[in-house]
This record gives C-alpha cells, structure tokens and sequence, in this order.
C-alpha cells in the first residue's frame, strides 16, 4: 500500500508537467480593406501585401520596471522604412511617435500609418480556459492520501506490516515520517487541484 502512495505521488507529479491544455493558434493570413486597398497580412512570414507591392515588418519589444516600448517598423521595396514606437503602462498607451527614412514615399507606396495599424491590429492568440479534470482527479487523489496521512499516520504501516505481525504498533519515527509525507502529499495534490481548475495553465 506504501507502494502504491508512492506510485500515484509519481504519477500526480507527471501529469503537474503534462497536463497543460492547448491553446488555439491566431490566424496566420488576414485580409483588410483600407479604402479601396485590399491588403493582405501574412503573420508567419510577417509580409503585408497590397497586390502590386509586397511590405516587411519587424516588431521589437523592450520592457523596463512598468513600462514597455514596442516598435514597429515596415521596409518599402525601394530600401525605406517607417517606424512607430509606442510606450505602455499597463493597459495604458503613453506617448509614440512615427518617423520615415529619408526615401520614404507614402505617394508612391502605400501610406507607413496605414501599414502600422494594419500590424498594430494583428490577430493574438488568447489562452482557452478549460478545466484539466484529469489533473483535478489525480490531484483530489494525492490530497486525499495527503490528509489521511496526517490524520492517521500510522494506518499505512499497519496496512503494509499489521497483516504480519500480530498488535504491532509504528514507532514514532514511523508516524513522523508518515506525516511528513502527507504534508508533501497535500502540497503537491492541492497544486495540482488548482492546476485543473485552472485549466492546467500555471
């Protein structure tokens, strides 16, 4: 019976480190229509085509104690490029700016603003809440053995050694041992209760 705590304490721990559900994946094509354009957003290659002209962009991040700058900059096919860069705070947008290199021909190709929007409004993946009940199940499991443990300390040792040995009785270092486990026990089961609950996401 020892064994078999043991053995779903090992098992409890391998479904903590795979029991994480997936997440739906954004888009990777999008098309949107600016006036009478009909651009065509490629989020995996990070190209944004307009149907005679084909436009790269990076997006670059820094983050300090609060605030977080994000840059976009689109490159036009004749070498130019335009960049926006924007401060948050939280959910806050601070202040940002756009500049064009000195080649930058919004007449000739398509507006830099239009682009950046375009990339500013670029499809996110968002996390599904779903609960993991396998991962609650082990976890209620683990618990359950956890408490008994600390509520019965010695009742696991009678089981595996009281069939053998006639009114034997666990030592205290036995019944120590015991509860210590069960303390492990009820840390790991109630974790992964929460991990479940939680949509196995922690």
């Amino acid at each position: 019976m020892k064994n078999m705590r043991w053995f779903l304490l090992f098992l409890a721990v391998v479904v903590l480190f795979t029991g994480c559900t997936e997440k739906p994946e954004p888009e990777t094509v999008t098309t949107v229509v600016e006036g009478r354009v009909t651009y065509t957003a490629d989020w995996e290659h990070n190209t944004i085509t307009d149907g005679k002209y084909t436009y790269n962009f990076i997006i670059t991040t820094a983050q300090s104690a609060d605030t977080t700058i994000e840059k976009i900059t689109v490159f036009y096919p004749n070498g130019a490029s335009y960049t926006q860069e924007r401060k948050y705070s939280g959910d806050d947008v601070g202040a940002g700016f756009s500049t064009g290199s000195a080649d930058y021909d919004p007449e000739r190709y398509a507006d830099g603003d239009i682009l950046i929007r375009i990339v500013d409004d670029r499809p996110r993946p968002e996390p599904e809440w779903k609960i993991n009940w396998i991962t609650v199940l082990c976890g209620a499991v683990v618990l359950g053995l956890g408490v008994l443990d600390i509520v019965k300390p010695g009742l696991w040792w009678k089981l595996r050694y009281g069939l053998y040995v006639q009114d034997a009785e666990p030592t205290e270092f036995a019944i120590f041992m015991s509860r210590i486990g069960g303390v492990i026990c009820v840390l790991v089961g109630g974790f992964l209760v929460l991990r479940g609950l939680l949509g196995g996401t922690l």
